[in-house]
């Protein structure tokens, strides 16, 4: 007899060995088709939004460079308490040293991740449901599309399931010998999720509770030693607090604020709960009012603490700019229970969903363009089987119904999915509830193909109508959620811009526009492809429709200032910049534009304070200073003139215009020999610059 009565006996080792091998070897045949096709993939070598962020985050990590990449503003990761948990970016950032920061590179690295987790499952599952259900349960999790999607993305699910099937993992050796080594471990690898996944905090009471139950339970052949439970808590607690404390120091060293882990929870609170609230959206009603962006990533939480600092009247630290979230999301639960409520039922059904709920990317319209994914199983097949796995093992005659590591697992995933409820829905986040499922679902599947033998039709066809009744509910859509082929094409084409292909990048926004014809941010970056091209009108056009579409979106009209400017209608730019002038984040670009106008229109005396503003804002930009002193000499000020010039030369030795001015100050001043010194400088920067070689004909 087996310790465990439940456990079927195992088939000869060598034809297990072989099944399994069978099992990854096509996991990883399909993991290598996807690979191949992410490859050629814009959003793979420009990743976007939090992926982005993770690339940036892992990248600063290995070579110690934090400054942001091209059009992104600067996030301030290494100057302040983590916003986003840190557990994947260092990860990823260990991924990258090996492979000399390569996102392709580090895909394949967690795609092989992938395949150790269907082992882990494996072996798992050996000693909950047997070898055949645990081989069933490996090659459904190595088959699921979105398992192979999120390892091919940089994001945290594949790092999370690993995790979550090593803590399964180390109760179920703690459960064997109940030593306080044991439960240290369980809760270091705990800790180690929760770096990841700040909800995992919630999974260890679920464990103590657990533990204590596990501890008291009648007739074990081996009963643990008094207080076995309690100790599991304490040990537990100690190993979760020991990995998580680096990170709540580093946080304080940082900035003096005791962010436990990452701060961004007052916000998502916030994004889920809110009068405009969807459950899946990840959008700030006030937005527009505390930065002037029409939608924010990760790189702009510096511009929503400064923006929720003007709307306060003070500087804050990270967790009181989270309180502040938190304190608007309470607000709206308390006064709208019922409307709260409601929303939050919406929230259940799209996790349960048939559709995998975008975030990142669009996710099913992804899937609809891969050869590979669009025809593997998903999320609304596993969960029925699951269940009905579940009612199988719940029958009063199965012997693998009392095993009390089973039922913990499924407790853990209800656990991960209720501390998604306060928050916001999206795919990505029942991804680590996979294998969990796919343990059940094994079950549910050996129950549907053992029903042939059946002895008796009638149990056997209510069995059969269960499953298709659980199915059918299962891609029932109740809500009115759908994929975003608009948001789709944008993301396609907003990676093609950011990596130089300006006319994929062009063709995707009018595709996306095509789709989504009131997308301020499509329209807003088509009108800004234009207008590098030269093509003012339909600059102007787009433009027009991206300020109308979203009137705070500050991008957007600064665009436009100058699509109007290239288009001759100078009054209009002047008075779009001049509503710039004091934005948090547009202002200083603004200000240098509209004082830029303002001397082409010969207003110098209106041109001058808004340059010597821009001059102070941006003193790594030596055009602002530069076209102060312009101004200042129309306004015949002349040693002042001189004085800004001769400190843009020193601060900026390569400012060719600046030393052919100066040239011509000192020349003026009756210094030949100042002046020729300038000069000589000048021409070294620009051997053919017309200022400067008129200027050495007068000297001669």
């Amino acid at each position: 007899m087996p310790e465990h009565p439940f456990e079927p006996q195992a088939p000869a080792r060598g034809r297990g060995r072989w099944a399994i091998a069978w099992v990854l070897g096509v996991a990883a045949l399909l993991r290598f088709a996807y690979w191949r096709e992410l490859a050629p993939s814009p959003e793979v070598a420009a990743p976007a939004l939090d992926a982005a962020f993770h690339d940036h985050w892992a990248r600063a990590l290995v070579t110690g460079d934090w400054s942001p990449p091209v059009h992104f503003p600067d996030p301030q990761i290494h100057t302040t308490p983590y916003f986003r948990p840190p557990g994947y970016p260092y990860f990823l950032a260990a991924l990258y040293a090996l492979t000399g920061c390569r996102p392709l590179a580090a895909i394949a690295l967690q795609m092989l991740l992938g395949l150790c987790n269907c082992w882990l499952l494996f072996r798992i599952g050996r000693n909950l449901i047997g070898p055949r259900g645990a081989l069933l349960a490996a090659a459904g999790l190595g088959c699921t599309w979105t398992s192979i999607y999120f390892e091919g993305e940089l994001l945290a699910p594949v790092l999370l399931v690993h995790l979550l099937l090593w803590l399964l993992w180390a109760v179920q050796r703690w459960s064997a010998t109940g030593s306080t080594r044991g439960a240290l471990g369980t809760g270091a690898l705990l800790g180690l999720l929760a770096l990841c996944l700040p909800n995992a905090l919630l999974l260890w009471p679920v464990l103590v509770l657990w533990a204590i139950w596990w501890a008291r339970r009648p007739n074990q052949p081996r009963p643990p030693a008094p207080g076995t439970g309690r100790r599991f808590a304490l040990a537990s607690a100690a190993g979760l607090a020991l990995v998580i404390a680096p990170a709540t120091l580093r946080n304080h060293a940082t900035a003096g604020d005791w962010v436990l882990i990452s701060s961004n929870g007052g916000v998502n609170l916030y994004i889920g709960n809110h009068p405009h609230a969807d459950g899946h959206s990840a959008s700030i009603p006030i937005l527009g009012d505390l930065t002037g962006l029409s939608g924010w990533t990760c790189f702009d939480q510096p511009a929503l603490v400064r923006g929720v600092e003007r709307l306060v009247g003070r500087p804050l630290r990270a967790s009181e700019v989270s309180a502040f979230f938190s304190g608007k999301a309470w607000d709206h639960l308390t006064s709208a229970p019922l409307a709260s409520a409601g929303l939050w039922l919406r929230k259940a059904a799209l996790f349960w969903g048939p559709l995998e709920v975008a975030n990142n990317r669009e996710l099913e319209l992804v899937r609809a363009d891969s050869a590979v994914l669009a025809w593997l199983p998903g999320f609304p097949i596993v969960w029925p089987l699951a269940l009905l796995g579940a009612l199988v093992l719940l029958r009063p005659r199965t012997p693998a119904r009392g095993h009390p590591l089973l039922w913990l697992a499924a407790a853990l995933a209800l656990a991960l999915f209720a501390s998604y409820l306060p928050f916001f829905v999206a795919g990505r986040y029942r991804a680590p509830l996979l294998p969990i499922l796919w343990l059940f679902a094994s079950e549910g599947l050996r129950h549907l193909l053992a029903l042939r033998r059946a002895p008796h039709r009638g149990p056997a066809l209510a069995w059969l109508g269960a499953a298709l009744g659980l199915l059918a509910l299962a891609h029932l859509r109740t809500t009115a959620y759908q994929p975003n082929p608009g948001r789709y094409h944008f993301q396609t084409g907003d990676a093609h811009r950011r990596l130089g292909d300006h006319d994929a990048a062009i063709a995707a926004f009018r595709r996306a526009i095509a789709q989504a014809p009131d997308s301020a941010e499509a329209h807003n970056s088509l009108g800004a492809l234009l207008l590098q091209r030269g093509e003012a009108n339909g600059a102007l056009a787009s433009l027009q429709r991206a300020v109308q579409a979203s009137p705070q979106f500050a991008e957007a009209r600064f665009n436009l200032g100058k699509a109007l400017a290239a288009s001759g209608q100078l009054e209009a730019a002047v008075a779009t910049f001049a509503a710039l002038a004091d934005h948090d984040q547009a202002g200083p670009a603004a200000r240098l534009q509209l004082g830029a106008l303002l001397l082409q229109l010969q207003r110098p005396a209106e041109a001058a304070p808004h340059l010597e503003r821009a001059a102070r804002d941006r003193p790594a930009d030596p055009a602002p200073a530069y076209l102060h002193a312009m101004a200042l000499l129309d306004l015949g000020q002349t040693s002042a003139a001189r004085a800004r010039l001769t400190a843009l030369v020193a601060s900026h030795p390569t400012h060719a215009d600046a030393h052919v001015v100066l040239a011509e100050l000192v020349f003026a001043a009756g210094d030949r020999a100042g002046a020729a010194a300038q000069l000589e400088k000048a021409l070294a920067l620009a051997p053919r610059h017309p200022g400067a070689l008129a200027l050495r004909e007068r000297l001669r």
